[in-house]
């Protein structure tokens, strides 16, 4: 994935497919309200982990410092808002094939296509 920019950028995409324990990661790794939204997903609830893992991962990449900066400073609400501590995140939320994916600013931003390689 490329983006391009004169602002910093976070960038995140994760396939779906993966066997995992969605809300045992969510609830070691997310705020306990993003875990809940995880655990009251039923059916979509790998989409929606998907949805808040890119969102949060991508937040703490525009920071420069990845995962080592902590998810736990990032807070995504339902409504597709991110928040680093207090300050606003704009976030871009997409679907390519079987993986979800994410595009995180500090400014307002508008993705002016996606292109396939």
């Amino acid at each position: 994935m490329a983006a391009f920019s004169s602002d910093p950028i976070g960038l995140d995409i994760e396939c779906c497919g993966r066997s995992k324990d969605f809300q045992a990661i969510a609830c070691r790794f997310f705020l306990p309200e993003e875990a809940d939204f995880v655990s009251q997903a039923g059916a979509d609830c790998e989409e929606v982990f998907l949805r808040i893992w890119t969102a949060k991962e991508a937040i703490v990449k525009l920071t420069g410092e990845g995962l080592a900066g902590g998810l736990a400073m990032v807070r995504t609400t339902p409504d597709g808002q991110g928040f680093l501590g207090d300050q606003v995140v704009y976030l871009r939320q997409f679907v390519a094939g079987n993986c979800y994916g994410t595009a995180a600013s500090f400014f307002p931003f508008e993705v002016k296509g996606w292109f396939d390689l």
